[in-house]
């Protein structure tokens, strides 16, 4: 019996979270509020605050998932992709149809709200220590730390300005300004990936 009442509080603290990441990708962060919340999870609002505390308690567990399920595209993506820039290229494809649905539109929110809200602000360094995860699985394998300076930064400029994009009105977004200052950043991304791939088969070749 507490078994079953254990799963089905875990399988609701799924649906609230699943729930969050659908509101705001679809309305914004102003949108999810808790009646709103938890309206679409099928819950009560007393009953979202048993499993969450605060709203955001909620936000940081749903930023939690939202890094997760991220980090499992891009493995997915970069899998049995013998080089460098092939992983790194796939990665950031992964990337562009992340942020083109609402789990990606949701994380772009949650981040960028994220530092005026002090419960999250406090848990920002742990989250931005897994996205640090995300870039070694990238490069197949790689602690963060081995990972060159610059293809670091272009991976993560990249990834944020895909985040920026989910935050404009989409008459801005969509104008050719963006369209070609994206195209820039994904020049300076393959450059950089492509320099990467160059030293690593110049290590295969000493050995």
């Amino acid at each position: 019996m507490a078994a079953r009442q254990k799963q089905r509080a875990a399988a609701a603290r799924g649906r609230v979270i699943q729930a969050l990441v659908e509101v705001i990708g679809e309305g914004g962060y102003g949108a999810a509020t808790a009646s709103a919340i938890a309206r679409r999870a099928g819950v009560s609002t007393g009953n979202l605050f048993c499993f969450y505390k605060t709203l955001s308690d909620l936000r940081v567990a749903a930023l939690a998932f939202l890094y997760d399920a991220h980090r499992a595209a891009y493995e997915a993506a970069c899998e049995g992709r013998p080089s460098a820039y092939e992983r790194v290229m796939a990665a950031a494809a992964a990337a562009e149809q992340l942020y083109s649905t609402a789990h990606g539109r949701a994380l772009a929110h949650i981040l960028a709200e994220a530092p005026l809200d002090p419960v999250m602000r406090g848990q920002l360094p742990s989250l931005v220590g897994q996205f640090d995860d995300v870039l070694g699985c990238i490069v197949v394998g790689a602690e963060p730390a081995a990972i060159p300076a610059g293809l670091k930064l272009a991976i993560r400029t990249y990834i944020g300005a895909l985040r920026g994009l989910v935050l404009l009105p989409p008459s801005v977004a969509a104008g050719p300004g963006v369209a070609g200052e994206l195209q820039l950043l994904r020049s300076w991304l393959e450059r950089t990936a492509a320099e990467m791939d160059l030293g690593e088969e110049t290590v295969r070749m000493r050995a």
